[in-house]
């Protein structure tokens, strides 16, 4: 389901409802395009890390959806996204991102379900839900826009930031922490605007500003 496109500088998931068993990795230099109305289901302890940027650009018809692959109805989960220092910015519209651990390496491990490292990134109309890793979301040092989208059933954090710049608009954070201490938004060294955004059952704090931030 990859195919190789744009003078080889861009690979694109191809629309259709794929099994990922494996990890898919976008090396430097390469970026990602992922057509409408995919859903890619990974297999447990599988992950999706790009060192290039993502453009995801589904419809309210046709989502892009990333998943857990289930077996017989068991509960599964896989690692997440990352993306790690692109040189183009990243879109995310009408993308479902749920059942995320988040990302673990031989030798390294985030605390996000999905994370942005160094990138900017726009994000609409997306749903985030299930995440049982520390941060639903994780922004580092990156610039960032989360508008009319949603963060549902996280353990922990909704979004973390951390030496980002960005903006949360008419967004909805629903039932945050629920394993004991989660924030709706909680941000460190950062600048960021929230605009009629809606917290509900927020385990400790919908807005967390700390470390010399700015909200």
């Amino acid at each position: 389901f990859l195919k190789l496109e744009d003078k080889q500088t861009t690979i694109r998931i191809l629309k259709g409802n794929w099994i990922v068993n494996d990890s898919i990795v976008i090396p430097e230099g390469y970026n990602l395009s992922i057509s409408a109305g995919t859903t890619l289901r990974f297999a447990n302890k599988t992950k999706l890390i790009s060192y290039g940027a993502i453009r995801a650009e589904g419809t309210v018809d046709n989502p892009i959806v990333f998943e857990a692959y289930k077996i017989k109805g068991k509960i599964a989960n896989w690692q997440g996204i990352a993306v790690l220092k692109p040189s183009k910015h990243s879109v995310l519209e009408n993308v479902r991102v749920q059942d995320t651990t988040g990302v673990k390496q031989a030798s390294w491990a985030l605390t996000g379900g999905t994370t942005f490292y160094q990138a900017n990134v726009r994000i609409l109309d997306s749903e985030f839900k299930n995440n049982t890793a520390e941060d639903s979301i994780n922004f580092i040092e990156s610039k960032f826009e989360f508008i009319r989208s949603k963060i549902l059933n996280t353990s922990s954090d909704a979004i973390d930031a951390d030496f980002s710049t960005g903006t949360v608009k008419e967004s909805a954070f629903k039932n945050i922490g629920y394993a004991g201490g989660g924030d709706g938004v909680d941000i460190s060294g950062s600048k960021i605007n929230v605009f009629n955004s809606d917290f509900h059952k927020i385990d400790d704090k919908a807005l967390s500003i700390g470390e010399k931030s700015i909200l």
